[in-house]
């Protein structure tokens, strides 16, 4: 199976920075959920600070961007646990301790374990057997 640790690692980074990076309201709203007032910023004098309505449409942009990230980091998550389980159930082959016999003594004899005599004297034994 596929090794996922580096896929949850970024999962855990994206969901950590979506959920740190702009915790209720962003970091650049002011004091409070929402700032002193709703229209916070609108309409200063120009000799005041023009870059506080800058700032919060920054803070606006890092919160959507930082839902995007979060709800793709969800959305994959839940598809690799859909994977994994899937995977989890699938059938390689039998299970352990109902393996063919003889198929077990051709792979020792293939991989140089048992020599010739051996493997034809198992063979007979286990074709014996059967019977």
């Amino acid at each position: 199976m596929t090794d996922f640790k580096p896929l949850a690692i970024a999962l855990a980074v994206l969901l950590a920075v979506a959920v740190l990076g702009t915790g209720m309201g962003g970091a650049m709203m002011g004091p409070g959920v929402m700032g002193p007032g709703m229209m916070w910023g609108y309409g200063l004098p120009a000799s005041g600070t023009a870059a506080i309505g800058w700032s919060w449409g920054l803070g606006m942009a890092v919160g959507w961007l930082a839902m995007l990230a979060f709800w793709g980091a969800f959305i994959v998550g839940i598809a690799l646990l859909i994977r994994w389980i899937i995977s989890s159930y699938q059938a390689s082959g039998p299970p352990p301790g109902e393996a063919d016999p003889l198929a077990i003594l051709r792979r020792r004899y293939a991989s140089g374990e048992i020599d010739e005599p051996t493997y034809q004297r198992m063979k007979d034994e286990l074709r014996a057997s059967i019977r």
